[in-house]
C-alpha cells in the first residue's frame, strides 16, 4: 500500500505568524505603496481559475496557506498594490487573490514577490534568484527567512499524486503531498540545508569554526528558524 506523507516541516514561528493574520483588523499601511485599480489589475495578466468538480477524492492541498491572507503584491520595479487578499498555489507557482467574488492568478511573469500581513514581522516571497538549483528558476518564489549578505530562504513546493489505494476502500484516490527545502545563499550561491548544526555548518564549510563559536557563545540549537536567523545576523555583524 502506498503511502504518502508531508513533509512540511514549517517552524512555529511561521505558522503563528499566518495565524494571526486571521485576528489582526485591518490598518493603514505606512508605506507608500500604488493603489491598483481594475485596468492596472488586468495588465498585471489576472485570469479567473476555472474550478471543475473532480470524479476522483483528492486529499490534502497545493496552497501553503488554504485560507486567503491580507496582503500585498510586489510588481516588477518594486512597487506595491493596495491591500487584497491572497494565497500561494504551491504546485503552480502562482499568486491567487479574489476580485469581485472570483479567484484569480496574477501573472507570475509580472510580479516579483507578494507579502502577507501578520502585524508584525510580515512573511515576504520574492523570485528572480540566479541559481542552478533544480526546481527553482527565476520565477520560482521562495520564502525570504533572513535578508542579509547571507541569506536564508525556503523553497515551498507540492505534487499531486494521483490514483493511490485507499485504505479500506476499492477506490482510489488522488493526494497532494507538500515538501519544504531550506538554502543559505552566500555570496550568490545556495547551499541546501536542514534545520540542524551539521547541516547548517557543511552548507557554509568555509566559515564553520567561526559560526561554530557564534553558536556556542549565543546558546543557539540551530534546529529551528529563528536560531539560525538569530547565527546568520550574527555572523553579519562580525564581517
Amino acid at each position: 500500500m502506498a503511502k504518502t506523507k508531508t513533509i512540511m516541516k514549517v517552524s512555529t514561528s511561521f505558522f503563528s505568524s499566518l495565524l494571526l493574520v486571521l485576528f489582526v483588523s485591518t490598518t493603514a499601511l505606512s508605506q507608500q505603496v500604488k493603489d491598483i485599480e481594475r485596468e492596472d489589475l488586468q495588465e498585471l495578466g489576472e485570469s479567473e481559475i476555472m474550478r471543475t468538480k473532480q470524479a476522483t477524492e483528492t486529499k490534502g492541498t497545493p496552497y501553503l496557506n488554504t485560507k486567503f491572507l491580507k496582503g500585498e503584491a510586489i510588481i516588477k520595479g518594486g512597487a506595491t498594490t493596495r491591500p487584497m487578499y491572497l494565497r500561494l498555489n504551491t504546485e503552480t507557482n502562482t499568486v491567487e487573490i479574489v476580485r469581485n467574488k472570483k479567484v484569480q492568478a496574477l501573472d507570475t511573469k509580472k510580479i516579483e514577490g507578494f507579502r502577507i500581513f501578520t502585524g508584525e514581522d510580515d512573511i515576504l516571497f520574492k523570485n528572480g534568484f540566479n541559481n542552478d538549483v533544480k526546481g527553482i528558476d527565476k520565477l520560482t518564489f521562495l520564502r525570504i527567512i533572513y535578508d542579509g549578505k547571507t541569506k536564508l530562504v525556503a523553497h515551498h513546493y507540492s505534487k499531486l499524486k494521483e490514483d493511490l489505494p485507499s485504505y479500506g476502500s476499492a477506490t482510489k484516490q488522488n493526494a497532494y503531498v507538500s515538501f519544504l527545502n531550506y538554502y543559505v545563499v552566500d555570496n550568490g550561491e545556495f547551499h541546501k540545508l536542514k534545520m540542524n548544526e551539521n547541516s547548517i555548518m557543511n552548507a557554509l564549510s568555509s566559515h564553520k569554526e567561526k559560526l561554530k563559536t557564534i553558536a556556542q557563545q549565543n546558546e543557539l540549537s540551530l534546529d529551528n528558524e529563528d536560531d539560525v536567523v538569530k547565527l546568520l545576523k550574527k555572523f553579519d555583524q562580525a564581517n
